[in-house]
């Protein structure tokens, strides 16, 4: 998927320890993938959206599947630090679930342009 762009992590991110420099981290990545691809955050939400088999206007995934589409995605992010995403963006009434709009939304501002209120609409339109 984004196995290319892996090369350029080194040059755009270092170790990461606190919510501001992995929102920096997710920014910067989104960046690289914009400019390989034209629509590059419909292929990023696309990702998460094969694990959402609800196609609920929510956009949450239980934490393994929120884990799988992160790695899956291509995002630099060591095991670690997905899962202190995963724990940033836990789901208020259910802990076991992330809130991956809000994380793609936080991590790149420009997201909300491509993260439709109701994720069904979009899939039909798609």
């Amino acid at each position: 998927h984004f196995s290319t762009l892996r090369n350029e992590k080194s040059l755009l991110f270092s170790n990461i320890s606190t919510m501001a420099d992995l929102k920096k981290k997710t920014f910067n990545f989104v960046q690289v993938v914009s400019s390989a691809m034209i629509h590059s955050m419909e292929v990023v939400l696309q990702s998460y959206r094969v694990y959402d088999w609800r196609r609920s206007s929510a956009g949450i995934l239980d934490m393994s599947c929120f884990i799988r589409a992160t790695k899956r995605v291509g995002f630099p992010f060591t095991m670690q630090e997905i899962k202190m995403l995963a724990t940033e963006f836990r789901y208020p009434s259910d802990h076991n679930m992330v809130d991956y709009k809000k994380f793609l939304e936080w991590g790149y501002p420009q997201a909300k342009d491509f993260v439709p209120t109701k994720m069904h609409e979009s899939v039909r339109s798609s």
